[in-house]
């Protein structure tokens, strides 16, 4: 039979006119599916139920610790900028790759390597490639890294394979002579490097080095990228700049209340309310401090050296000043609600790279130079500098820069550099001598050059495991006679020895000092005797050494005035705890102290019914206080209001009978015209 509707164009070729018995659904009752079967609604299994409630519960956590790591910044800037949040997967450079060709530490111990020719006012340029050779961490990258140039077409002048070259030559000694090498490979292409550097001029040790380090990062971009453009975070992890390079945070910070009114002001009403809720809403989230009404503006500014201004007489008064809150101007800076604010600039060190490599400012603008001498340690601590702690922020130095000299238009240069072999030399362009440490300490540095002190078993370092071996002393052997070798001991002299183990093990109290217990009962028999714990001894010569103490002790209070037996009365310090033991009926020990605690622990196990006692690692009890505030939002619309009940008496007057006496009403109850 086949039914066509007209209106909806359907048509049905087969109609069934028996009951349909529909009947109630009912779950599973599966305890789980096989492997081999698709499941469509994970719920109806308890399988995969469980295993999606852990997944869930493993990306809260992933995301919690995510956060955790990377810290809540303060204010409303926009932190993805952070170098930290970039996806490891987009790095140049994996962490175990950096593994493989970063060494902190010489992996070989050797002598001191030759100097370097002076081809014709080139002192700035060798002592910077003498201290990248005596670096441990760029020195083994580049020489093992470049052994070959870049062959490719197109490709700009390999400065990372110049520069490995040279630090090869300088710790090779060919057929053992003593000779400089000449590095033109370096110096006979300066005008790649800058447009103002040429030979025969004098030039910035600091200018030569940023301009080397980057025209290493462009040949290393190069080798493996070719003319193709990175983007500049993607670009900062590459093996050389995760070794020398680091992030400093800039962040600016400015009141909020300051910029409500400001934005009030210019008639930007909405904008500051919705700054009042946002700020409102975060205070919540925060504890109350000195900068609960600060917003922050966080930049990331990568660097490879440090340049910090001379302040005091040590490294760390310049890295100080380096930190300090600077105060701006006036209103100069711009919110990013476009109103301009007072605000206060501040530097960290955000992400402190391996080998860190620091300049200090002696040259002023016109080329003036600041010649005070600023001690720099051997051993050098930032992390008052650093925000991120979790990697060591030990350094240690390997080699300074030196230049002596008026102005930054002439002087000399030369390097000072720790060898392989741990002593200190002057490498003075091809002279290289040897130097003593306090010598070493007293230059007039320019550059210092400090390496990352590895911690032992930490893997984030990226250097080798060392395993440190603890030998633990042997105990001392006590000499004993050759004649009392296999010679039977007396019971005298066991005794003797186990009273000398027990004292060694607990001192015993002076007889003047030895606590006693009293009972504190209602009966005549213990006021007129009061009880006394005593020191029950343990063997025959513990129990004549007690009865000797309490025959002395008698005659002392036979000797003693009547007004000093008054202090027996007085209860010891384990009064109470015997009370306690004769309560529970259990048998006072001979020791008071840890032995009395320990029975009156058991005797209130034994005396607690099983089915009563808790389980010993279960947590205590915890009384849990209600907050009254919370009582009272919970309790809002539930209270009755009643009113208050007026103790005034009443008089059963109706006042409308009483109108309707007078005739002011009609019989419908409303009032007649006057």
């Amino acid at each position: 039979m086949e039914v066509y509707d007209r209106v909806l164009g359907l048509q049905n070729k087969t109609i069934v006119y028996r009951p349909i018995d529909f009947v109630r659904y009912r779950k599973p009752q599966i305890v789980e599916y096989p492997r081999h079967a698709t499941v469509l609604n994970p719920h109806h299994a308890q399988q995969q139920s469980r295993q999606h409630q852990q997944q869930q519960r493993e990306e809260e956590e992933a995301l919690q610790a995510d956060e955790a790591q990377r810290g809540e910044e303060d204010g409303d800037s926009d932190d993805d900028d952070d170098p930290r949040r970039l996806d490891p997967a987009d790095r140049i450079c994996s962490d175990a790759m950096l593994r493989q060709v970063m060494h902190l530490r010489w992996r070989e111990v050797g002598p001191v390597g030759i100097g370097l020719q002076n081809i014709g006012n080139t002192c700035f340029a060798n002592s910077v490639l003498q201290c990248l050779a005596y670096t441990p961490a760029l020195a083994q990258y580049f020489s093992t890294s470049f052994k070959a140039p870049d062959s490719q077409l197109g490709a700009p002048y390999d400065f990372a394979y110049a520069l490995g070259e040279v630090i090869r030559q300088v710790h090779l000694r060919k057929g053992g002579s003593g000779g400089a090498y000449k590095p033109g490979i370096v110096l006979g292409h300066l005008r790649a490097l800058s447009s103002h550097m040429r030979l025969g001029q004098q030039c910035d040790a600091h200018e030569f080095a940023v301009q080397l380090l980057f025209a290493c990062q462009k040949s290393i971009l190069f080798r493996q990228f070719g003319s193709k453009k990175i983007q500049p975070r993607v670009a900062h992890t590459t093996a050389l700049y995760r070794i020398c390079g680091g992030y400093l945070r800039s962040q600016v910070s400015w009141d909020v209340r300051e910029e409500m009114q400001q934005l009030k002001r210019e008639g930007k009403k909405q904008a500051a309310m919705d700054l009042r809720l946002v700020w409102e809403n975060k205070s919540r989230k925060r504890t109350e401090d000195a900068n609960s009404h600060k917003l922050h503006s966080n930049a990331y500014d990568p660097f490879t050296i440090l340049n910090v201004e001379l302040a005091g007489k040590t490294l760390y008064h310049c890295l100080d000043q380096f930190c300090e809150e600077e105060t701006l101007d006036g209103r100069i800076y711009q919110t990013p609600r476009e109103v301009k604010v007072r605000a206060t600039k501040r530097f960290h060190i955000h992400c402190a790279p391996p080998v860190l490599i620091i300049q200090l400012k002696r040259f002023t603008g016109t080329g003036a130079k600041n010649s005070r001498h600023v001690q720099y340690p051997t051993t050098l601590d930032i992390s008052p500098y650093c925000l991120d702690t979790s990697v060591s922020c030990r350094y240690t130095l390997n080699a300074v820069s030196v230049h002596e000299g008026r102005s930054i238009n002439y002087g000399h240069y030369y390097a000072v550099v720790k060898a392989r072999n741990g002593a200190w030399y002057e490498c003075n362009d091809s002279h290289v001598s040897s130097l003593s440490v306090e010598s070493a300490m007293q230059k007039q540095a320019y550059m210092l050059f400090y390496t990352r002190v590895e911690t032992s078993g930490n893997g984030k370092e990226g250097a080798p495991e060392r395993r440190s071996v603890v030998r633990v002393a042997p105990p001392p052997v006590r000499e004993t006679p050759a004649a009392d070798l296999g010679r039977e001991i007396t019971e005298e002299e066991v005794q003797r020895r186990l009273r000398q183990l027990e004292e060694r093990a607990s001192p015993p109290l002076s007889p003047g000092k030895r606590p006693r217990a009293e009972e504190e009962e209602d009966t005549s028999s213990e006021e007129e005797e009061p009880a006394r714990l005593t020191m029950k001894p343990r063997s025959s010569a513990h129990a004549a050494m007690g009865e000797e103490e309490e025959q002395e002790e008698e005659e002392e209070e036979e000797r003693a005035p009547a007004e000093d037996k008054t202090r027996t009365s007085i209860p010891s310090r384990y009064s109470g705890l015997v009370r306690a033991l004769k309560k529970h009926n259990t048998p006072i020990p001979g020791t008071a102290g840890r032995q009395a605690v320990n029975a009156l622990r058991r005797a209130k196990q034994q005396a607690t019914p099983d089915t009563v006692a808790r389980p010993a690692n279960a947590p205590k009890f915890q009384q849990k206080i209600r907050d009254p505030l919370w009582e009272m939002e919970m309790d809002k619309g539930r209270v009755k209001k009643v009113k208050s009940k007026h103790t005034e008496e009443r008089s059963n007057v109706n006042y409308f009978q009483r109108e309707a006496k007078t005739k002011s009403f009609d019989i419908r109850g409303r009032r007649k015209p006057s």
